[in-house]
Protein backbone atom coordinates (compact mmCIF):
# COMPACT_ATOMS: atom_id res chain seq x y z
CA UNK A 1 0.00 0.00 0.00
CA UNK A 2 2.93 2.58 0.83
CA UNK A 3 4.48 1.80 -2.21
CA UNK A 4 0.91 3.03 -4.14
CA UNK A 5 0.69 5.92 -1.64
CA UNK A 6 4.74 6.83 -3.12
CA UNK A 7 3.96 6.09 -6.45
CA UNK A 8 0.85 8.66 -6.24
CA UNK A 9 3.17 11.16 -4.46
CA UNK A 10 6.18 11.33 -6.82
CA UNK A 11 3.78 11.10 -10.37
CA UNK A 12 2.04 14.08 -8.34
CA UNK A 13 4.35 16.16 -7.02
CA UNK A 14 7.43 14.87 -9.52
CA UNK A 15 11.20 13.31 -7.76
CA UNK A 16 13.93 15.22 -6.45
CA UNK A 17 17.32 13.45 -6.42
CA UNK A 18 18.83 16.04 -4.20
CA UNK A 19 16.79 14.51 -1.04
CA UNK A 20 19.21 13.54 1.10
CA UNK A 21 20.94 17.37 1.12
CA UNK A 22 17.16 18.93 0.54
CA UNK A 23 14.47 17.67 2.93
CA UNK A 24 12.49 20.59 2.68
CA UNK A 25 11.60 19.83 -1.06
CA UNK A 26 7.99 19.80 -2.05
CA UNK A 27 8.82 16.84 -4.60
CA UNK A 28 6.64 13.74 -4.01
CA UNK A 29 9.57 11.63 -2.49
CA UNK A 30 10.40 14.29 0.19
CA UNK A 31 6.51 14.52 1.27
CA UNK A 32 6.38 10.80 1.45
CA UNK A 33 9.30 10.27 3.51
CA UNK A 34 7.83 13.34 5.77
CA UNK A 35 4.30 11.92 5.39
CA UNK A 36 6.07 8.23 6.76
CA UNK A 37 8.11 9.98 9.64
CA UNK A 38 5.40 11.73 10.70
CA UNK A 39 2.88 9.03 10.56
CA UNK A 40 5.37 6.41 12.52
CA UNK A 41 5.04 8.94 15.44
CA UNK A 42 1.43 9.63 15.49
CA UNK A 43 0.35 5.74 15.23
CA UNK A 44 -0.18 3.24 18.16
CA UNK A 45 2.07 0.60 18.39
CA UNK A 46 1.10 -2.45 16.39
CA UNK A 47 -1.38 -0.39 14.66
CA UNK A 48 -4.37 -1.88 12.89
CA UNK A 49 -4.45 -0.77 8.86
CA UNK A 50 -6.88 1.45 9.64
CA UNK A 51 -5.12 3.27 12.55
CA UNK A 52 -2.24 3.32 10.20
CA UNK A 53 -3.84 5.09 7.25
CA UNK A 54 -5.40 7.34 9.71
CA UNK A 55 -2.27 8.35 10.85
CA UNK A 56 -1.28 9.19 7.38
CA UNK A 57 -4.25 11.47 7.02
CA UNK A 58 -3.44 13.16 9.75
CA UNK A 59 0.02 13.33 9.33
CA UNK A 60 -0.73 15.45 5.82
CA UNK A 61 -3.25 17.37 8.23
CA UNK A 62 -0.64 18.38 10.37
CA UNK A 63 2.23 19.17 8.29
CA UNK A 64 0.58 20.39 4.55
CA UNK A 65 -3.19 20.90 5.84
CA UNK A 66 -4.46 18.40 4.02
CA UNK A 67 -2.55 19.06 0.77
CA UNK A 68 -2.14 15.62 -0.47
CA UNK A 69 -5.61 14.41 1.41
CA UNK A 70 -6.96 12.98 -1.80
CA UNK A 71 -3.64 11.69 -3.38
CA UNK A 72 -3.17 9.52 -0.16
CA UNK A 73 -6.69 8.26 0.26
CA UNK A 74 -7.26 7.55 -3.13
CA UNK A 75 -3.34 5.41 -2.98
CA UNK A 76 -4.75 3.50 0.05
CA UNK A 77 -8.28 2.98 -1.46
CA UNK A 78 -6.69 1.25 -4.65
CA UNK A 79 -5.55 -1.55 -2.24
CA UNK A 80 -8.48 -1.88 -0.52
CA UNK A 81 -8.47 0.72 2.56
CA UNK A 82 -10.65 3.26 1.81
CA UNK A 83 -13.08 4.72 4.21
CA UNK A 84 -15.45 2.28 4.58
CA UNK A 85 -12.64 -0.76 5.73
CA UNK A 86 -12.38 -1.49 9.05
CA UNK A 87 -10.67 -3.86 11.35
CA UNK A 88 -12.95 -6.88 10.58
CA UNK A 89 -10.62 -6.88 6.98
CA UNK A 90 -13.75 -5.58 5.30
CA UNK A 91 -12.62 -4.19 2.16
CA UNK A 92 -13.36 -0.86 0.91
CA UNK A 93 -12.45 1.46 -2.10
CA UNK A 94 -14.64 4.42 -0.94
CA UNK A 95 -13.01 8.02 -1.36
CA UNK A 96 -14.58 10.75 0.50
CA UNK A 97 -17.25 12.45 -2.18
CA UNK A 98 -15.23 15.83 -2.73
CA UNK A 99 -11.95 14.08 -4.30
Amino acid sequence: MLHNVYAALVEQKGFSSDKLTNPDGTEGNIVFMRLFMDALSIQPCNPTFVQARDAWLQADLARYGGEHRCTVIRAFASRGLGLGADNTFRDSTTIPADC
